[in-house]
Parts: C-alpha cells; sequence; structure tokens
C-alpha cells in the first residue's frame, strides 16, 4: 500500500492495527515525515470544520511531491475520494472551487435526479433481450456448452467444454441511459461499459481463432487479459484497438464526433485508414469522425477513466460536453439559452453517486451560469 493510501485511512478512521503500525514507523522516522503529517491533517479538518473553499486536491499532489518518486501516484486522489465517500462526504471541485458537503434532500420544489445504477439488456444467440441488474439471478444460464452467470452486477462467462463449436455465437449487452454493467469474458478480459453504450462479444474465443474481437459503441474500460498467440481487438464504427494484454478506455459516442482511446497500462495500436498508431501509457489518441484526422497527446489518464470508480473528472472541459456526459448517467435532456454558455470551461471532480441537484448547485455557487430543472429537461442560463 502506498504511503499515501496509508495516511488517508488513518485520517478516515479505517486503518487497520498494521496500517498504523506502519504510519508510526514512517513518523518516527524524521522531524520533517512528522511535519509534513501535521500540515495535511490540520488543512484537512479546518475545511472539514469551517466548510471553506480550499484545494484539497492540489495540496495532495504537492504532499505526494515531497514522497520519493516510487511512492508518488495519483492513485492517492482517487482512493482519496473513494474512502470520503465511505465517510459520507461528498466532494465536488468545480470551476476553481471545492467544498466537502453533507448529502442533503435536494431543493424540495423538484423531484430529485437520482444517480444511474447497474443494469443493461443481454440479447443471447436466440435473439431475445433480458433484463439485467446486480440481483437478478434469472440471467444466469447454461446449456451442455457455455455458463453466464451475474454477480453483483458483473457477468461471467466461464470456459465452454467445446469452444470451436460456439466460435460463431455472439452475446450483445446494452447499457441504456442511467445504467453500466461489467463482463468478464470466457479469457478473463473485464470489460466495463458505461450508460448508452453497445458492447458485442463472443461467447468464447475458440483455439482456433487467431484474433479475439468485440465490438463497442459508446463507452468502456477494458482489462485484457494476455494472450501473446491471440490479439484482442476492439472494433468501434471508426478504427480498431489492437493488443495482447493490457488497460485502456475507449470513447466512441456518436453524438459527439470522435474516438478517442486512453491506455493507461501496456501498449495498444490504433488502426484506421490503412494507417497505424502505436500510444504508450499515459497517452490519448483522438480521431476526428469528420476531418479524419488523427492526434496523439500525453494526458491524465485519471481523468478519462475515473467513472469506473465512481467518479466524473473534468479537465478544461466545455460545459456542453460535461452536460452531455452527466445526461447519459442520470438520463435527462437539456438545453442552452445561450450558446456561448456552451463554451465556457470547467475543471472538477465530483461523485457519481449524488443527486445531479446538488452537483448543479455547487456550479451555480461559482459561476453565474443557472440551471432551471422542469421534470427532466435542465434549461440552462445566464
Amino acid at each position: 500500500m502506498k504511503l499515501s493510501d496509508l495516511i488517508t485511512r488513518h485520517l478516515l478512521g479505517i486503518a487497520t492495527d498494521e496500517e498504523e503500525r506502519r504510519l508510526q514507523d514512517w513518523l518516527d522516522a524524521s522531524a520533517e515525515h512528522r511535519a509534513q503529517y501535521a500540515r495535511l491533517v490540520e488543512r484537512l479538518h479546518t475545511d472539514l470544520l469551517a466548510e471553506e473553499p480550499a484545494d484539497v486536491r492540489r495540496e495532495w499532489v504537492r504532499f505526494e511531491g515531497r514522497l520519493p518518486l516510487h511512492e508518488r501516484r495519483m492513485l492517492g486522489v482517487r482512493r482519496l475520494m473513494k474512502y470520503a465517500a465511505a465517510a459520507v462526504v461528498v466532494l465536488a471541485v468545480l470551476a476553481g472551487g471545492l467544498w466537502y458537503l453533507l448529502p442533503d434532500a435536494g431543493d424540495g420544489r423538484v423531484a430529485a435526479i437520482v444517480p444511474g445504477s447497474q443494469k443493461a439488456m443481454l440479447e443471447t444467440g436466440s435473439g431475445e433481450g433480458v433484463e439485467i441488474f446486480p440481483d437478478a439471478s434469472a440471467v444466469e444460464q447454461q446449456t451442455d456448452t457455455w455458463t453466464v452467470r451475474n454477480e453483483k452486477g458483473v457477468l461471467r462467462y466461464d470456459l465452454p467444454t467445446r469452444a470451436d463449436s460456439l466460435r460463431s455465437l455472439f452475446h450483445t449487452l446494452t447499457v441504456p441511459r442511467g445504467g453500466e454493467y461489467a463482463v468478464v469474458l470466457a479469457d478473463g478480459t473485464k470489460i466495463n461499459v458505461n450508460s448508452e453504450s453497445r458492447l458485442r462479444y463472443p461467447v468464447v474465443f475458440a483455439p482456433s481463432d487467431s484474433v479475439r474481437r468485440v465490438y463497442v459503441s459508446g463507452e468502456a474500460y477494458f482489462q485484457v487479459a494476455r494472450n501473446e498467440e491471440m490479439p484482442f481487438e476492439v472494433h468501434t464504427g471508426h478504427g480498431v484497438v489492437r493488443v495482447l494484454g493490457t488497460k485502456f478506455n475507449v470513447h466512441d459516442y456518436a453524438d459527439e464526433g470522435y474516438t478517442a482511446v486512453t491506455l493507461t497500462e501496456g501498449a495498444v495500436v490504433y488502426i484506421s485508414g490503412g494507417q497505424t498508431y502505436l500510444l504508450k501509457p499515459g497517452d490519448q489518441l483522438v480521431h476526428d469522425h469528420v476531418s479524419g484526422r488523427v492526434g496523439e497527446q500525453p494526458v491524465d489518464v485519471l481523468a478519462y477513466c475515473s467513472w469506473i470508480d465512481g467518479v466524473f473528472e473534468f479537465t478544461g472541459m466545455p460545459l456542453d460536453r460535461i452536460m452531455r456526459q452527466l445526461s447519459r448517467w442520470y438520463d435527462f435532456s437539456y438545453r442552452f439559452e445561450d450558446p456561448e454558455l456552451e463554451k465556457r470551461l470547467f475543471t472538477g471532480i465530483a461523485f457519481r453517486n449524488v443527486p445531479l441537484q446538488t452537483l448543479l448547485r455547487q456550479i451555480e455557487k461559482t459561476t453565474r451560469i443557472h440551471f432551471t430543472i422542469e421534470d427532466r429537461t435542465i434549461i440552462i442560463t445566464n
């Protein structure tokens, strides 16, 4: 466990006895360690008690910057947010401000627009659709050759006994607006599927196959089981991502006009229009569907993959794109009264499990933007 995670667990009162001993050993090692710890604790406690704006994320990064290189990981920020959620604290960073808020019941004037949940539709080889959610045991199916089980929001496929006979059998997982789900394929590859997305995949990758091939539209995060003899391919409507075994995010919504591939581990190749592009960890490739232009750049990968951990993270993102992401998760429609507002840039972090009204109020507190809710339509004005 990283030192940043250890301190976080201690501050939130969830550290084990062994973790407490490790932290104490670190504190006893030097006066500088104790001074760093004291400054961080004082800053966090002051903000929590006074409910004053403060950039704790920046403070945490500054603290991690003092650690030895092998102990620095931005993952500590993600886990800080996870543990804060467990402590019933909501963290929202929008337009440069940060607040700690207790969850509230909304403004009382309109029904709360609640977050999405784990739900999807599974289409099997018969063409029939089965609605699935974490407790839907009815989705468990077993035939003479294959088995799929639904376990706590994850579909799991067991390795079939006669793989070659099933090489042409595909299943399709369709996740609606306001939903998300995960699937573990027969080869061990795990795929998290985001709202308003569709994943088509074979029940089994037969030994006689030269490539493991799946098809996706929308957004999905892949943790591909390594198999050097059988590469893994993700096909979108505009290109192919080819890997051996790695972790990456694919963002390919038709209404956004681009495909983005963000690599967290390993290496991937993106193929489109006869051209091949190699990505290394920390890189993001963006393929513009209109111009056909493909560009690559280093990015903070957590900002693009944090959705699998229940977090929205926006970095210099136009408000229109933010609203598009929120609308998929909370399942609402929206419109801008002033088109110029669509271009306003925001940087922030928010949990995906808070009511929409809570999140929108934080934007209103730091800007002159106003949100009016009429049924499930958000009207955005100055």
